[in-house]
């Protein structure tokens, strides 16, 4: 039998509203639906956010289940035609769109191929950014420069790092030129992206010294759980 439970060690789960995931501290995923939590409730505390506090009789344990507060703010998803893959703020891959726009918004924006600012499912609005095949925006130059190199990253850690691509090599090297120009021609503004210190002598040749990046190998590896994912379900 279980002993008391301190109360200040109690264990609390996160939400992920990217990945869908339910994880604690240490990265262990949890399975939450109808074991710790209803399924009502999982679905009102997606929308809604918030903390859901969880009292196992069987076990005598106590969770805190914790739902990101979405409400109000404002998001930017960039859409890339060329994969079918949908980006948030942070370059981190988005799984779950549905809790923040509706099936038919999402529908309607790949269909018009145009920018657009809609309001979410909660309450927030949401920038969608639509990215041709050609791998083209309306990004702002600083915006597009940590595009750039967040994709140089991600991509070049799962070309060295995990020999696997998503992009074949054409489209990595029109995207590593443009990033080289970008960079020589807005100085100034190069300054100011996320990773200068990565870029600031890099020239475009190879990915290979940008392979051992922490941010980046954690964005690959998202990637391939999303193909592994959506290759199961082909399957």
């Amino acid at each position: 039998m279980r002993g008391a439970i301190n109360l200040d060690l109690m264990p609390t789960i996160y939400y992920n509203d990217n990945t869908n995931l339910f994880t604690d501290e240490d990265g262990i995923e949890y399975d939450i639906t109808d074991k710790l939590m209803p399924y009502d409730e999982v679905i009102f505390y997606k929308k809604n956010g918030g903390t859901y506090h969880v009292n196992d009789l069987e076990y005598g344990e106590e969770y805190d289940i914790e739902f990101p507060v979405l409400i109000n703010l404002n998001r930017v998803i960039t859409y890339y035609e060329e994969n079918n893959l949908l980006f948030d703020e942070a370059y981190e891959v988005v799984f779950n769109i549905y809790t923040i726009i509706t099936p038919n918004d999402l529908f309607l924006f790949k269909e018009n191929k145009k920018n657009v600012c809609i309001k979410g499912i909660n309450g927030g609005m949401v920038d969608l950014i639509y990215c041709d095949i050609r791998g083209e925006s309306s990004l702002s130059i600083l915006e597009k420069i940590n595009q750039r190199q967040r994709q140089m990253i991600v991509h070049s850690v799962l070309y060295y790092r995990y020999d696997t691509n998503i992009i074949d090599d054409r489209t990595w090297n029109r995207w590593a030129r443009e990033l080289v120009v970008l960079q020589k021609d807005h100085p100034d503004i190069t300054k100011e992206s996320a990773f200068y210190e990565e870029f600031k002598t890099w020239d475009g040749a190879t990915g290979f010294d940008l392979a051992n990046n922490e941010w980046g190998i954690e964005k690959a590896m998202q990637l391939i759980r999303w193909r592994d994912y959506e290759e199961s379900e082909r399957r």
